[in-house]
């Protein structure tokens, strides 16, 4: 019998690239999210509704047993001036997932959150990330709910939009013929891509790994003018390159 897994923020760029290697690896998918799937697989299941419904989100866990948390806000910029926002939608969200898994009894819970945790920069997105799992590891204290914590990395690769940083550069080198980067160019990334680290999700659920925390990242570091370098390469085109100054300190370095 296979098991059933849901995927909350399933139609996202991550979400749902690990909602089709949970398929591919034979287990029974429910998607969860607001937004209905662009990339749908006629072998999973759909579940539209808002992660703070609280009879909606324990009617969808009610019949899963590893549930997977992408949902949230997730870009920098949206975050920066948003507290009120980030905090329901990152962490009272996570709340309410979480007093639901404890009441149906789930398996595990995998919750997707960002490397920005362990550094200085990030905003209240950092905040809202390092609050959600100290929820996390709580809940699992005080009710032994089972757990895995994601800290992902720069993700790249299809399914991604503007908010995505090699989208963002690739879209503005074809369309403008340049590219302009808010921050140093002394940045550095590890980048992934996202069906490498939706692999790298399915395993660590096969592996009946519980309770710890993972960093999902690239294995190379890359300076952030070498990418642009390698993007001119591929376009086989000068590229005009502006570093911009800024007073907002969101991105790491």
């Amino acid at each position: 019998m296979r098991k059933k897994v849901l995927v909350i923020g399933g139609s996202g760029f991550l979400g749902s690239h690990v909602a089709d290697a949970l398929s591919e690896a034979e287990y029974d998918v429910t998607i969860y999210d607001i937004d209905k799937s662009r990339w749908p697989k006629n072998i999973q299941k759909f579940i539209q509704g808002d992660i703070l419904d609280q009879k909606s989100i324990n009617l969808a866990i009610k019949k899963n047993k590893i549930i997977f948390n992408f949902a949230g806000i997730a870009d920098l910029a949206d975050s920066y001036y948003n507290p009120i926002e980030v905090t329901k939608y990152n962490v009272l969200s996570n709340s309410i997932i979480l007093d639901s898994c404890v009441r149906n009894k789930v398996d595990n819970y995998i919750y997707s959150s960002s490397v920005y945790v362990h550094g200085k920069y990030g905003g209240f997105y950092k905040t809202s990330k390092q609050c959600s799992e100290l929820f996390i590891k709580n809940f699992h204290k005080t009710y032994n709910l089972n757990y895995l914590i994601l800290q992902f990395g720069t993700l790249y690769g299809d399914r991604s939009n503007k908010n995505n940083g090699i989208y963002n550069y690739l879209h503005q080198a074809i369309t403008t013929g340049k590219i302009e980067y808010i921050g140093s160019k002394n940045s550095v990334r590890n980048y992934i891509n996202v069906q490498d680290a939706a692999s790298v999700c399915v395993e660590l659920v096969k592996s009946k790994t519980r309770n710890k925390t993972f960093i999902i990242d690239g294995n190379n570091e890359r300076k952030i003018t070498d990418t642009f370098s390698l993007i001119e390469e591929i376009m086989d085109k000068k590229l005009k390159i502006k570093f911009l100054k800024t007073k907002i300190l969101n991105h790491y370095e």
